[in-house]
Formats: structure tokens, C-alpha cells, sequence
């Protein structure tokens, strides 16, 4: 699994989709990736939770708590990351760090409402 795939580490042409920056790259669960890839989209609309369902070959047998269990720490990981003290010159990179873990968490907690009736503001 690549393990940090991440917009800006993802290169599209007409023809294919490129991963790129692999030194985090290590074995383990794809779906992994699938999660990084769909929250890094989170807060913005996208319906995630059907996205993910079309991942049915990589999320097989998978439990959703399993699922959300990941997604929770994705999205510790990334807040963690963008609250921490940077120097002046990584501060866009905290900022998207926090953009993740905001989008992350929004998806998330869309995710473990059971009743359906509240929607988190994700903006």
C-alpha cells in the first residue's frame, strides 16, 4: 500500500493516474488507501459512502466498524498534525493538514450517527 495517497501525491493525465512519493510505502490493508484517497475529499459533498461501497473488491469482508476504526485515526492523525507548532516555513502544510483532518472528521461523524437526522456543518 502506498500510505500517504494524497491529492498532492496523486498525478492525473488523459490516459492513466499516477502514484507518486512512496516512502511510507509499506504492506497492509489496501483499503487503507481507498480511505485516504475518499476523505481527503471529505466536507465537500461528495457522497463517500457510496464511493466506498464501489470499493466492494478491496473492502471485502471488512467490517464498517473496522472501516471507521481507520477513518478515526486518519483523522486524529491528520488534526494531531495540523494543531502542532510548526516553523513559519511548514505552515501550508499544517493548514492541509487540518483541511484533512476537518474533511476526515466530517465524514466520519456522518458515518457513526446512527439516527441519520443530524448532519455535521462541513464546510
Amino acid at each position: 500500500m502506498h500510505f500517504d495517497a494524497l491529492p498532492h501525491n496523486i498525478v492525473r493525465s488523459d490516459r492513466r493516474v499516477l502514484f507518486v512519493d512512496w516512502p511510507h510505502a509499506r504492506l497492509g490493508a489496501p483499503f487503507v488507501d481507498v480511505l485516504t484517497v475518499l476523505a481527503s475529499a471529505g466536507g465537500t459533498g461528495i457522497d463517500l459512502d457510496r464511493l466506498l461501497a464501489g470499493q466492494s473488491v478491496v473492502t471485502a469482508g471488512t467490517e464498517p466498524a473496522v472501516l471507521d476504526g481507520v477513518l478515526a485515526a486518519l483523522t486524529g492523525f491528520w488534526l494531531a498534525g495540523g494543531l502542532a507548532e510548526m516553523p513559519p516555513g511548514l505552515l501550508p502544510v499544517a493548514a492541509a493538514k487540518l483541511a484533512l483532518g476537518r474533511g476526515a472528521l466530517c465524514w466520519l461523524q456522518s458515518r457513526v450517527t446512527s439516527t441519520g437526522s443530524w448532519r455535521p456543518s462541513c464546510r
